[in-house]
């Protein structure tokens, strides 16, 4: 479902289209009734009554809208209404005046001014109740009023305009057509109010807003009012002016058709953003500075999907357009119009700025910017429009548009500087202007060409809609509860059904972060890197294989850099628009384009995965750690603390959080697989009353299997009612990329090892069979000789009722404590195999410590580790960086305590 602020926008988008096309049918019944001249003149006192109109107002209905959302944000409804009210006072009270100055004008004025001016004189009025009414109901969020006031305004305005012709009532007829809209809305709207009672606070007396909201108020009016002065000079106000001095009548009126069609347009991108104004205050008065930056990027590209294909369109179709609806002697506008529409996009890019500045309460940044484009604006109306005359004013129109749009994305990207850094998908919105390009430029001007211009139109309308549909740019302005996440596995082996195959615990890891994600309301992704390319849904997660680039493997300062994996996460993350690229091997961030970059480590940064003296990460990699990624993420307390001493270690800077993994409790539960257990012992050949030690995960050097598979061969001779449970493979810490095992002579030496015992290899099980076999057996041992992070075998296991052995390091004394299993110096095999004897002749202990483990994994879930990650999430888009530290783990008090 679309975000309100994009549903708001709609509303007010689809009425402002309804008024825009009775617009332009107002405007042609007005031209083919009058000749240029006449047009001319009606269009100069249609300006002069919009100008004393946006006078009576200012600014002040915009900063009440920005101020009734930002008081809603801080929860503060009634100080809003109470401002609303004392504003609307004051503006009314003023637009009054103005209206009996343009009576009394009037009065003294020679006919037809005089008519002129009685026409004009009620609208300020009009207008400022119009301007209210509207501002209230949008700081409220409410936008469908306002939309359906605008929409039977629309049509009145059409009926006015056509009696006007019907009935020769002239230029003073068409005059009230063209000014009849805002007079017709504001009265609609007022009965509306009336009616729903829901803005009754505007016009009943109540105590005043506080003073300091007042000075609030005041204060943010006063630089938008020089804006609204701004605008009056640079967008739409002064070429009338300097065409009315220096140029024709004949020539205001090409102008002001080719300024009708494009401001028409203009109100329409104005409308469709309209809705983000209060949305973004709204966020801003909650202190909530990341959906601040979502709503900009959202803003921005609904504005370039919206006018891409109107400023393209306009070059190839205006000029047949203008011909069908005005006739030949409106011809010389279609070169006035393209021009104003090349300045389209950055016109209404200059809005979402305005409306973002506004919003949240920095108006006067552009004050200085505003001045310079209007200097510059009235300097090209003086050089121009004495030579090139309406066609002058446009460049002069377009021009200070430019350079306005340039200088406020650049003082917007200061503002935000203050708090974060603004992020635009710029490759997205490079593809919506290239497609439009394509589909409403190129295409067309070839249909055009051929004599098919009646083709032209709907043609570009289906392919440039179709395109953007098929490529997704929709699913930006959608609602979502949480983020848009890429999880990034290298090149590790990623299953099409996790469900059914097996994997190594990284990947199981991530998957079932993603599930827990999606299950939330994220939309996620877990990419790898292969030898095929495909794509699955699993579980609300969708599963993407990357076909590895074909690019050879480069060696650098002896080190190599294997780009054939890395290629396709940057080219995935160019084409897609992620929050979060959370990646759980460091190698992989470099380059990754999203909001934010999450590492995710899985093991010791400092040591080798198997003993060695050397660092894994040297200083070159934490410095792409620290450099590349907003923030990093430890499955252990030990993990974070080796995090913690690397920076420290080389003078860097990091934002280390500690984010257990978790388990499924109910699917890993004691009681759940008690006819399974009976089987699978009976398929084993295990009497119920022998002891069965379980070993799951990759059978490689660094697991200390072999260690396992000694201590229990001397065992098993010692006592002979144990067998041992091997379930896995050497295959599970494989590369997709590669189909060669290098442990394959270590799995050899493990079976030689317990040649003669009671061994049972179970070899690589699918996540659904883990848990009855968990069921079956009665101890699990870890006999880990490297720097174990934190084994998701050990809670798995725990939370199916078992007590566990495991080696002494890492991560696993932060889960496996006393209570609930034994812990042995890794690689000592005498003590694993006296840890083993332990239990396998004390059924009372297994049992005791199986309840003990049970109760420790009730704290460790999915969702808690989701939830955790949100935290991380939301502090590295704000892109916070404190002192390098250890972030507090929210996890039972034991926990923390035992690491």
């Amino acid at each position: 479902m679309l975000t309100k602020a994009v549903r708001n926008g709609l509303w007010n988008a689809v009425s402002t289209l309804a008024s825009a096309l009775t617009g332009i049918m107002v405007s042609v019944i007005v031209i083919r009734t009058l000749d240029t001249q006449a047009y001319g003149e009606v269009s100069y006192f249609a300006w002069l009554a919009g100008l004393l109109s946006a006078l009576g107002v200012l600014a002040f209905p915009t900063a009440l809208t920005r101020f009734i959302s930002e008081l809603r944000g801080q929860g503060r409804p009634r100080e809003g209404e109470a401002l609303a009210a004392w504003v609307s006072r004051g503006l009314l009270t003023l637009n009054a005046l103005i209206g009996l100055a343009l009576l009394v004008w009037a009065w003294r004025s020679p006919y037809p001014l005089s008519l002129y001016l009685t026409i004009i004189a009620p609208l300020p009025f009009l207008n400022a109740l119009s301007r209210l009414l509207t501002s209230s109901f949008w700081g409220n969020e409410e936008y469908r009023p306002a939309a359906i006031s605008l929409v039977l305004a629309s049509f009145v305005q059409l009926g006015i305009a056509a009696a006007a012709a019907l009935l020769h009532w002239g230029k003073p007829g068409f005059l009230l057509a063209l000014l009849s809209l805002s007079a017709i809305g504001s009265i609609s709207l007022f009965f509306y109010a009336l009616r729903k009672g829901t803005q009754r606070h505007l016009f009943r007396l109540q105590p005043g807003p506080t003073h300091a909201t007042v000075l609030l108020y005041l204060a943010f009016s006063f630089p938008m009012i020089l804006h609204t002065i701004f605008e009056m000079i640079v967008w739409q106000r002064s070429e009338v002016y300097f065409l009315a001095q220096l140029s024709t009548q004949a020539q205001i009126g090409f102008y002001s058709l080719a300024f009708t069609i494009y401001s028409l347009c203009v109100g329409m991108g104005y409308a469709l953003v309209g809705g983000f104004f209060p949305a973004i205050a709204r966020d801003f008065g909650a202190g909530d500075w990341v959906r601040v930056r979502e709503k900009i990027a959202q803003g921005v590209v609904l504005i370039t999907l919206f006018a891409t294909p109107l400023s393209f369109g306009a070059l190839t179709m205006l000029g047949t357009v203008i011909y069908w609806l005005y006739g030949v002697k409106m011809f010389p506008s279609v070169p006035v119009a393209q021009i104003l529409f090349l300045g389209l996009i950055p016109s209404l890019l200059v809005t979402v700025t305005g409306l973002t500045l506004g919003a949240i309460r920095r108006p006067w940044a552009t004050i200085p910017l505003g001045f310079a484009a209007s200097a510059l604006n009235i300097g090209l109306d003086y050089l121009l429009i004495p030579q090139y005359e309406a066609i002058g004013a446009a460049f002069a129109n377009t021009g200070s548009q430019v350079f306005y749009t340039l200088g406020a994305y650049w003082v917007l990207l200061r503002v935000i500087g203050v708090t974060g850094r603004l992020y635009l998908p710029w490759i997205s919105l490079g593809t919506i202007v290239f497609l439009g390009f394509i589909t409403t430029y190129l295409i067309p001007h070839w249909l055009v060409g051929r004599g098919l211009d009646w083709l032209a139109i709907p043609v570009a309308g289906v392919l440039y809609l179709g395109a953007v549909w098929r490529l997704g740019y929709v699913r930006v302005l959608q609602e979502r509860e949480g983020y848009r996440v890429l999880h990034i596995l290298g090149n590790r082996v990623l299953p099409k059904n996790p469900d059914a195959e097996g994997t190594s615990g990284v990947v199981r890891a991530a998957l079932e972060i993603a599930r827990a994600q999606a299950h939330q309301g994220y939309e996620v992704w877990a990419a790898a890197v292969g030898k095929e390319a495909w794509e699955h849904e699993w579980q609300g997660v969708r599963l993407v294989s990357l076909r590895s680039a074909n690019i050879p493997v480069l060696r650098l300062a002896g080190r190599e850099l294997d780009l054939r994996v890395h290629l396709p996460f940057v080219r995935l993350c160019l084409l897609e628009a992620f929050d979060i690229v959370h990646t759980h091997l460091y190698d992989y961030v470099r380059g990754l384009r999203a909001r934010a970059r999450v590492i995710h480590f899985h093991g010791d940064p400092l040591t080798q995965v198997y003993q060695g003296q050397s660092p894994a990460l040297k200083p070159g990699d934490f410095r792409l750690v620290a450099r590349h990624s907003q923030a990093q993420v430890g499955v252990s307390r030990f993990i974070t603390r080796q995090l913690q001493r690397g920076f420290s270690r080389y003078g860097l800077e990091g934002q280390v959080y500690c984010v257990y993994n978790g388990v499924d409790t109910e699917r890993f539960h004691p009681h759940r697989y008690l006819g399974q257990r009976h089987a699978l012992r009976q398929e084993w050949g295990i009497a119920e009353e022998e002891t069965v030690f379980l070993f799951v995960g990759a059978i490689v050097l660094e697991k200390g299997v072999i260690h396992l598979a000694r201590a229990f061969s001397r065992l098993s001779q010692r006592h002979p009612k144990v067998h041992l449970v091997l379930a896995g493979s050497s295959k599970l810490w494989g590369s997709q990329l590669s189909d060669h095992d290098p442990h394959q002579a270590y799995v050899e030496g493990v079976r030689r090892s317990l040649e003669g015992s009671n061994a049972h290899f179970l070899g690589s099980l699918s996540p659904a069979q883990i848990p009855a076999v968990y069921a079956a057996v009665d101890v699990i041992v870890i006999p880990s000789v490297m720097e174990e992070a934190f084994a998701l075998v050990a809670l798995e296991a725990m939370a199916s009722g078992k007590p566990v052995i495991a080696s002494a390091t890492g991560g696993l004394p932060e889960v496996v404590r006393p209570e609930a299993g034994l812990l042995v110096p890794p690689g000592d095999e005498a003590a694993l195999e006296a840890a083993m004897l332990a239990l396998a002749e004390d059924p009372l202990a297994r049992q005791s410590r199986g309840l003990a483990a049970r109760e420790i994994t009730l704290g460790f879930t999915w969702a808690h580790a989701v939830e955790r990650l949100e935290q991380v999430y939301r502090a590295a888009l704000q892109r916070h960086h404190p002192p390098s530290r250890l972030a507090e783990a929210p996890y039972p008090e034991e926990a923390r305590t035992h690491a």
